[in-house]
């Protein structure tokens, strides 16, 4: 089943805390990837399922779980918005980078990450919807 396919995946992105998944669905259909969003909001998650439907997207899903208590070691890549993060779901989100294979890369807005083995790779100001975001990119080291 999907568990077993996720588990097993080799280049995936992970956005968590996707909404209707704009971020995993413009991956998907840009690049191919398989892109898996994690939501909270079943309505959400609904509607970005209806969206990957409608596009063919068969390699991108959405599940309604909390992305905390998901496996990340599938994943190549994973994207989050940190930006309402306190000090303690920051360090949550450190403790679960924890669990990426060397070389996958982490990608947030506002907040990166702390661990010392990620290694910042990239940064820039970036106009959003909302206004200018600073957006990190690292990369897992070790």
């Amino acid at each position: 089943g999907f568990a077993q396919e996720l588990a097993e995946a080799k280049n995936a992105l992970f956005e968590l805390g996707s909404g209707t998944g704009s971020f995993a669905l413009f991956a998907a259909q840009l690049t191919g990837c398989t892109a898996v969003g994690f939501e909270l909001v079943p309505p959400f998650v609904a509607r970005a399922e209806r969206i990957a439907h409608a596009r063919g997207l068969a390699r991108c899903r959405f599940v309604a779980q909390d992305f905390f208590l998901a496996s990340w070691r599938g994943a190549s890549t994973v994207y989050c918005a940190t930006t309402t993060f306190d000090d303690e779901t920051l360090a949550r989100f450190d403790a679960k980078c924890g669990e990426l294979r060397p070389g996958a890369r982490v990608v947030t807005v506002t907040q990166p990450p702390r661990r010392t083995d990620l290694r910042r790779e990239w940064m820039a100001v970036l106009d959003f919807s909302w206004g200018p975001g600073t957006v990190f990119i690292h990369r897992r080291v070790g």
